[in-house]
């Protein structure tokens, strides 16, 4: 067992950073790809198939939903923290669906495919498009 963890660990250790450079650098063709899936998804077709393009759409599914509620959620976190250094990005109703902030990411980033914009990061594409359909209702300060 314990060689089990430090495997684990060692793993972790040379894979996580890799990884999260990999998330930072995404572009907005791949948030596209990744949630058109989230947004078809059966979750038995993606589960419970136990075929390669199933578990491909699994994890696709799986990482539109998390990078978006990874994304409100620190957004709803900066916008009740009160500090006018850490103001929200945008203001999304309370409450807001994944499945619903992903329909609109998908709509958004069609309109982009067409121009060279989509290869731009995903997270700034992101927060634009839903600052913009998200505005929150008080001026930010000049930073």
């Amino acid at each position: 067992m314990k060689t089990f963890l430090a495997l684990m660990l060692l793993t972790l250790t040379f894979t996580a950073p890799a990884y999260a450079e990999e998330i930072r650098n995404l572009n907005g063709g791949y948030l596209k790809k990744s949630c058109t899936v989230f947004n078809k998804a059966d979750a038995n077709e993606l589960v419970m198939n136990g075929t390669e393009d199933g578990y491909d759409k699994g994890i696709d599914a799986g990482f539109c939903s998390g990078f978006l509620l990874a994304l409100l959620n620190s957004n709803f976190a900066r916008n009740q923290a009160n500090d006018p250094n850490r103001q929200a990005d945008f203001c999304p109703p309370l409450n807001l669906p994944v499945l619903e902030a992903s329909k609109l990411l998908v709509r958004e980033l069609e309109k982009l495919s067409k121009e060279e914009r989509i290869k731009e990061r995903g997270l700034d594409l992101t927060l634009k498009i839903f600052a913009t359909a998200y505005p929150c209702g008080e001026t930010k300060p000049a930073q």
